[in-house]
């Protein structure tokens, strides 16, 4: 990880700081399985396992515009 920046949070006293990942490693057949058990973290120390709901449809400011700009 990379330290990136740290930007001051006045409402709480506190700051967010932003890293760059640099280096990840992992097993080769979790990439093969698309991460199937793959974990996701929030905060310091609590763990989630996630689940796709469903897709949503991309949204466009103007229904007829079909460019990735907004």
């Amino acid at each position: 990880m990379k330290f990136i920046d740290s930007i001051p949070i006045k409402y709480n006293n506190t700051c967010l700081v932003i890293g760059e990942i640099e280096l990840i490693h992992c097993k080769d057949e979790s990439l093969q399985d698309n991460f199937k058990d793959g974990v996701g973290v929030v905060g310091l120390n609590s763990y989630y396992t996630s689940s796709k709901v469903k897709d949503l449809e991309y949204f466009r400011v103007n229904k007829n515009d079909t460019s990735t700009k907004n």
